[in-house]
């Protein structure tokens, strides 16, 4: 995931494999899913702060990213 820390749009690098992505706080609410990712994750709403990118991949594995938001 691109760049890091990120300002409104969040890159993934590969999302072939991505069947859905979760933006997970530091608190470990669910603050934004998308079903049916690109790979630009527009992500203007959030505020500032460390977000769990969880991808949850199609074949059921799960792979966590730390991001932060400017």
């Amino acid at each position: 995931a691109y760049p890091n820390p990120f300002a409104d749009v969040l890159n993934i690098s590969d999302i072939t494999n991505v069947k859905s992505i979760s933006i997970v706080d530091m608190a470990g609410r669910v603050v934004k899913t998308v079903e049916k990712p690109a790979s630009s994750l527009h992500l203007g709403e959030l505020k500032s702060g460390m977000y769990m990118v969880v991808l949850n991949m199609k074949d059921g594995s799960r792979t966590t990213i730390k991001a932060i938001k400017r």
